[in-house]
């Protein structure tokens, strides 16, 4: 991947504090394995299991990186597996009430500070390639990189508030003032109706009016761009180029040969038919665009939200591989493949709708602004919306928002919508960590002297001499033993014990949300998954069942004793409750407990 080397190459030179993106077409499981991970440095091949991320969510809490996306572009069917920031662009809502198209742009902002220079400084990126697999593995596409100048730091600011009010607050304020000198030969440009910067004269088009060719390299070109031609009133000569997708252009016959009476067609020989050419490339005598405009009235007008670069100089190498375009009919698309080509219609959604998951609070805050009555399933819970604006909804199972963070909106029993779920207070967000009790409490049961596990001596069917008891280590989730339990317990005050003595108070207080919430083998974490094994065994391990929520309360009481916020206190269990007829066993398990808290404060 040619892009995904380009941005490594500048990771390498600056330290990244923002990393935002704009897209159309969106694929969460692409961006997470791949640009994500090259912002980070960790290699795609490591990321296998939902855990392997947890290094990426760990570095999202130092680095601002955000994705803008259209809702119609999302690829809904992959799953969110980090707390990454997935924001929808909504047209028809506050400034962009009057939009009728879609939210275009292909842009990437890195922001940050030379490592070698020790300066401010940002690096754009733009062109034709959404954040798919296919645009920055397969397909055929135009992209711009550069370093950013003062003069464009600012445009680029400006497009970003366009439809994300919050940049004002979350890019230090002038920070393009701090950029190099005015020294670029291009300008970065972004177009759509409804701007304050729209005054309807800088379409696209009118940046070529007295240019006397154009070569414009497009993948989808629509009829009403003669019209357009006749308005504007354009005597150049202008010459498409357009991109085939499985030997076909995206054009019927009919289209095509309306279009040859007013336009000049050209074959790229560079450009294997075969592969889907995606690129946008606007060619005159002294300008070169770069950027998300295909040749259609939408684009160029300002219906959609678009971007790029308009570069000043002498290109006429790219016209180096033009040929005539010699087309036969099985050239074109038929009706049914066209129409499944056709861009997506722009969402019509007349409402705004954003979750954030709260970690602090443990919360879901839900914003709104509709008066309809709609439902909202989340990861834990299913809501109803009566007209309410803001609605507050508790957690229920953090390990279901762990694993999914979307969430769904229907109207009249029918989805209207479906987005990812924000995440804020990260820090106090527990890590994906084991599927079962067992496995936590395996992880703690080392021999200390032979540093292997102590409960594969079990394993191999070894045995308590003194009580007689057998204490196999079975492999199945729903299997904990005493020692596990007890050994579990008192490390884990052992660890809270140790944190207690740290003096710094910012280290104490990440060293003490870490045991609390956020580690592998928080408390948070050990609570979920007893409750899990209580509800799952109470009828048949009654015993045990006791003793699990004993040594965890045991531990919870402890931590809480040092949470200076009592609203965040982990909640105790309060499941089992024993008569007195079963003390005779509580004894012989209680010597069982002391020998190994014994053992492990040893």
């Amino acid at each position: 991947m040619k892009l995904l080397k380009k941005l490594s190459e500048i990771i390498e030179k600056i330290e990244i504090s923002h990393a935002w993106f704009t897209t159309f077409s969106f694929s969460p499981a692409f961006f997470e394995k791949y640009v994500l991970a090259s912002l980070f440095n960790i290699e795609p091949s490591e990321l296998r299991r939902l855990e392997d991320y947890e290094a990426i969510n760990e570095q999202l809490k130092t680095v601002n990186v955000k994705v803008f996306y259209d809702p119609v572009g999302l690829n809904v069917t992959e799953s969110k597996k980090t707390t990454c920031d997935y924001i929808p662009v909504y047209f028809g809502l506050r400034n962009l009430e009057k939009m009728e198209g879609l939210f275009h742009p292909k842009v990437c902002f890195l922001f940050g500070t030379n490592k070698e220079k020790k300066k401010t400084t940002a690096y754009l990126i733009t062109g034709s390639a959404n954040l798919t697999h296919q645009a920055w593995g397969r397909n055929k596409e135009t992209v711009f990189v550069d370093e950013i100048d003062k003069k464009n730091g600012e445009r680029i600011h400006n497009f970003f508030t366009e439809f994300f009010p919050d940049t004002q607050m979350l890019l230090p304020k002038g920070w393009y003032n701090s950029l190099r000198k005015d020294n670029s030969n291009w300008i970065f440009r972004y177009i759509f109706k409804n701007s304050d910067n729209f005054d309807g004269n800088n379409i696209l088009f009118k940046d070529f009016v007295e240019e006397k060719e154009l070569y414009v390299w497009s993948p989808y070109i629509d009829a009403d761009m003669i019209n357009l031609k006749k308005e504007i009133n354009i005597s150049g000569k202008i010459t498409l180029i357009p991109g085939f997708k499985n030997a076909k252009i995206i054009l019927s016959k009919e289209e095509y040969n309306e279009l040859s009476k007013y336009f000049h067609f050209m074959k790229d020989e560079r450009n294997d038919i075969e592969t889907f050419v995606h690129g946008k490339l606007w060619l005159s005598e002294t300008k070169l665009c770069i950027g998300s405009w295909n040749f259609t009235k939408a684009a160029v007008c300002g219906d959609n939200f678009e971007a790029g670069v308009i570069i000043e100089g002498n290109f006429a190498r790219f016209k180096d591989g033009l040929k005539e375009l010699k087309i036969e009919d099985n050239h074109f698309m038929t009706e049914n493949e066209l129409k499944e080509e056709q861009l997506p219609k722009p969402n019509k959604i007349k409402f705004e709708c954003t979750v954030i998951a709260d970690w602090l609070k443990r919360q879901y805050e839900i914003k709104i602004n509709t008066n309809k009555t709609l439902k909202i399933n989340l990861p834990d819970s299913e809501i109803e919306i009566n007209g309410e604006r803001d609605k507050i909804v508790p957690f229920i199972n953090i390990k279901k928002l762990g694993i999914k963070k979307i969430y769904e909106v229907f109207e009249n029993e029918k989805k209207v919508f479906t987005g990812y779920i924000q995440e804020i207070n990260t820090d106090y967000r527990p890590v994906y960590g084991y599927s079962s009790l067992n496995e936590l409490l395996n992880n703690f049961s080392f021999d200390k002297d032979s540093n292997k596990r102590q409960g594969e001596r079990y394993l191999y069917g070894e045995h308590n001499e003194e009580s007689g008891d057998h204490y196999q280590l079975k492999t199945d989730n729903d299997y904990i033993n005493y020692y596990s339990l007890f050994y579990l317990t008192e490390s884990m005050i052992i660890k809270i014990e140790e944190i207690e003595t740290i003096d710094r108070k910012e280290e104490l207080e990440k060293k003490l949300s870490e045991i609390a919430y956020s580690g592998a083998n928080s408390v948070e974490q050990l609570v979920t998954l007893a409750e899990n094994w209580i509800e799952n065994n109470i009828d048949n391990k009654l015993v045990m069942c006791w003793f699990l929520q004993n040594e965890t309360n045991k531990i919870v009481r402890k931590i809480n004793n040092i949470i200076k916020d009592k609203k965040l206190d982990l909640r105790e269990l309060d499941y089992v409750k024993l008569n007195e007829s079963i003390n005779d066993k509580f004894e012989k398990i209680n010597k069982i407990n002391q020998k190994w808290i014994d053992y492990v404060r040893a």
